[in-house]
């Protein structure tokens, strides 16, 4: 059963269809249409003829009555038309790809692809009744001359062969891809070597369509009127045929399939003007249209007339026999043909020039004249004409290396290759052509193709310059020993830099560029120009490392005249000056760092720890847990930010000394004076390391935290910077000597001056290393005499109020006034173990 299902579907769509994608419809022909189509599995172009069996039904037999048998008869007609397009085969016959095939609902058959037949072609575009079809050509005449010559060529052919068209019309001829006219419609065609060409007569049938009965307006009088079947019938048709075309498909003989009216219109055709004729082909007309066969003109005549006779025709002529001429005489007619070809109609350089001019591409010794004639043609095409019809011809043509010739053509018309192809086509397909020829051994090849790289480097993208293009010039720059390539390398580099990145100028580039040895003038300035390119993107260590030395290296050669070297000179100087304008501007930014830095850590510093809050931590945890409140703190410096303090004179050093015990608090005031006594309230915010005072504390110029005690030198303007004295001293600094009499005590939450008496120590300050008391005995010591004019001052002298922090003190004004005012009478405070730095 399911056999049977597949044959009556195989017998309703035509085995042909199915293997073919069919598209729109282009024309028809008499009961014909004609559709574009596409094989499915390879892609190749074709026409269909397509005559689907109903609107035969539906459209004639009901006008006419016909009969099964009519049908029939029109059926057989369609398959001899296909069959005998078949069995002929010539260049103006049209050429079937797939013979006719039948089934129940249609008749199909192939052929080469098509624009159309000429009637379709020829009339105006009010005769289309279908929008897909194309409109009219509007045929040129050097298109309409090479389309008769053509089909007086298929004539010759059928007479050669003993056939007889016999119904030569407009919806006879079709024209293909290429502009050539074909023959086809067949089915009246007779065989006189059957023998029965005595039993053809003109019969009309009016139960038939006119499109299956032979046409009158093209018919000859002798087979009409006298039933003579010869081969000069078709020559008369090809006479109607002439004037038809000239006139937008207008018969010359209007019979409208009369009997009596072409009788008429045959005997007045020697009065007839033709008008819209040329005054040469008026005359070989009227030699086709003859009453009689015998003194009509034959094929050959017909195409030595003088209408053919003219230097385009004659070029076409010469072209559509091309594969029989010698090699010599088609090197000589690519030579001549540049100077014609901007003669021929568009239509013509595309259709039928251009695709036999593509063909020759396969022969390689032929390229150099070949390619100069398809790139004329190739400006009058789109870029997408270009991409499909010129390209893919041309890409097999982009590696062959013998002749050289042929690279050099071809990168001589890379500018037309670039305007005629997206950016993406010419990066893929035509750069392989720059490519082979920078790999070419030839050095002309080679150095054509470098001259033409700069005018493509902007235009190409980054990764097919660093990836393709770039190593191909590198590798001829360092195989190459001929000067010109050399040069003309560097002006690639210099063209690339641009677009190439940094890593690959630095790391690539600049090494090859350091190996060059010659000494010529022209290399050396076009190495000057690439190295200068370098110098606006590369960093300054490269600069100032390896292009510097190089460029005046180059500067001293020898060959260099004056202004050759001012060049360099100017050269030298400009990297200099970005060199040290750049190491300047980072030198700058590094010194800005480091001052925001110092300022950011000085400031964010932690807060040092308040001893009095340690120690009343067990109080303040009672009341905590208690759920009592929480007094604040009325410490007058407990929360205050370290303000750093600066020394005011360079004689008078800071120091501080503990004197009688009192309740004074320091102030911010530097108008008032200040001194300590054993219950003093001050709070100093210090680092909790131990400092024992065994010197008379000298401000020494250090730019560290740690403050080095070592002499009474008197404080240069220099030193007198600003000094936090929040800022931890570095515990190696720790002295490993015992305490001396005064020690600073933390443990109190007053945080004053403690006695010997009181023995109680906190964590130490960093120790300064320990005080050379040569420098004090020392007659000429400035340092001395400062640091005893220090000792013998008015007691009334104030000292420095503290600011946040431990701030910087005054000292008092002598040793025995200190003596007299400590706490512990026993124990006698040493001058110089007073550090004031803490």
């Amino acid at each position: 059963m399911s056999s049977a299902f597949y044959s009556f579907i195989s017998s309703i769509t035509n085995p042909i269809t199915s293997r073919y994608d069919i598209k729109s419809q282009v024309s028809s022909s008499g009961l014909w249409k004609i559709y574009q189509g596409e094989r499915k599995t390879t892609g190749k172009k074709v026409a269909l003829f397509i005559f689907e069996k109903k609107t035969l039904e539906t459209n004639f037999r009901r006008e006419r009555a016909s009969s099964k048998h009519d049908n029939d008869i029109v059926h057989e007609l369609l398959k001899k038309e296909a069959g005998n397009l078949a069995r002929l085969r010539h260049p103006s016959i049209l050429e079937v790809v797939e013979p006719v095939s039948e089934s129940r609902s249609s008749i199909v058959f192939v052929t080469e692809p098509l624009l159309g037949s000429l009637t379709h072609l020829v009339k105006s575009s009010d005769n289309y009744s279908s929008e897909s079809q194309e409109h009219s050509l509007d045929l040129d005449e050097l298109e309409i001359q090479k389309g008769l010559l053509q089909v007086g060529k298929g004539l010759q052919f059928f007479s050669d062969a003993k056939v007889v068209h016999h119904n030569l019309t407009t919806d006879a001829i079709f024209v293909n891809a290429k502009g050539d006219w074909k023959i086809g419609g067949l089915g009246f065609s007779v065989f006189l070597n059957n023998g029965n060409a005595s039993e053809m007569r003109y019969e009309n049938n009016d139960y038939l369509p006119e499109t299956c009965q032979i046409n009158l307006d093209y018919a000859a009088p002798e087979f009409v009127l006298d039933n003579n079947v010869c081969q000069a019938n078709d020559m008369f048709s090809l006479g109607c045929l002439a004037y038809a075309v000239h006139n937008k498909g207008v018969s010359l003989l209007k019979t409208f399939n009369s009997f009596h009216t072409f009788e008429k219109q045959v005997k007045s055709l020697p009065s007839q003007t033709f008008t819209n004729i040329p005054d040469d082909l008026k005359q070989v007309i009227r030699g086709l249209l003859v009453r009689h066969s015998n003194q009509r003109m034959t094929p050959i005549e017909f195409q030595n007339s003088k209408y053919f006779d003219n230097l385009l025709v004659s070029t076409m002529k010469f072209l559509e026999s091309f594969p029989e001429k010698t090699r010599e005489e088609k090197a000589q007619f690519m030579k001549g043909l540049a100077r014609v070809l901007g003669q021929f109609p568009e239509r013509v350089l595309k259709r039928k020039i251009l695709p036999s001019l593509l063909e020759e591409l396969k022969d390689a010794q032929l390229l150099p004249y070949t390619i100069p004639n398809i790139f004329i043609i190739t400006q009058k095409l789109s870029q997408q004409e270009f991409c499909d019809l010129v390209l893919p011809a041309l890409k097999p043509v982009f590696n062959v290396r013998d002749p050289p010739q042929n690279m050099i053509v071809l990168l001589e018309k890379l500018d037309v290759l670039q305007q005629k192809t997206p950016r993406e086509t010419f990066r893929d397909d035509v750069m392989p052509l720059v490519y082979a020829a920078l790999e070419a051994p030839t050095a002309v090849v080679q150095e054509k193709a470098l001259r033409i790289i700069p005018s493509l480097a902007e235009s190409l993208d980054y990764t097919a310059i660093k990836s393709s293009l770039f190593p191909r010039v590198q590798a001829v720059f360092v195989q190459t020993t001929i000067l010109s390539v050399k040069v003309s390398t560097l002006i690639c580099f210099h063209s690339m830099i641009k677009v190439l990145d940094k890593f690959t100028v630095q790391e690539k580039l600049v090494p090859v560029l350091k190996n060059i040895k010659t000494k010529e003038p022209a290399v050396m300035l076009a190495t000057l120009a690439v190295y200068d390119e370098v110098g606006k993107v590369a960093d300054k260590e490269i600069i100032a490392t390896e292009i510097l030395p190089q460029l005046w290296r180059m500067s001293f050669g020898p060959l260099l005249n004056l202004e050759q070297f001012q060049k360099f000179m100017k050269t030298i100087h400009d990297l200099t000056k970005r060199v040290e304008d750049a190491h300047v501007r980072h030198l700058k930014e590094v010194k800005s760092l480091e001052e925001q830095t110092r300022n950011v850590s000085v400031n964010s510093s932690p807060q040092p720890v308040n001893v009095s809050t340690i120690n009343d931590t067990g109080a303040s945890f009672e009341s905590l847990v208690g759920g009592k409140s929480i007094e604040q703190s009325n410490d007058l410096f407990s929360n205050q930010p370290t303000q750093p303090q600066t020394w005011t004179s360079p004689i008078s050093q800071p120091m501080i000394t503990p004197t009688k015990t009192s309740s004074t608090n320091w102030k911010s005031n530097p108008t008032m004076t200040s001194t300590t006594t054993t219950n003093s309230t001050n709070r100093w915010n210090l680092q909790p390391n131990t400092t024992n005072w065994n010197s008379t504390p000298v401000k020494t110029p250090t730019t560290t935290p740690t403050t080095n005690w070592n002499s009474q030198k008197l404080m240069t303007p220099q030193q007198q910077t600003t000094n936090n004295w929040s800022v931890p001293i570095s515990p190696s600094m720790n002295s490993q000597k015992p305490m001396a009499t005064n020690t600073w005590n933390s443990s109190q939450q007053t945080n004053g001056w403690s006695t010997s008496a009181q023995q109680q120590q906190i964590p130490s300050l960093s120790t300064p290393p320990s005080f050379q008391s040569n420098s004090m005995n020392q007659n000429n010591s400035s340092n001395f005499n400062a640091l005893r004019n220090i000792s013998t001052a008015p007691q009334t002298q104030p000292m420095m109020p503290l600011s946040s922090g431990m701030g910087l003190l005054q000292p008092i004004s002598s040793s025995s006034q200190l003596k007299s005012n400590t706490s512990q009478p026993t124990k006698v405070v040493n001058l110089h173990a007073f550090d004031p730095l803490g």
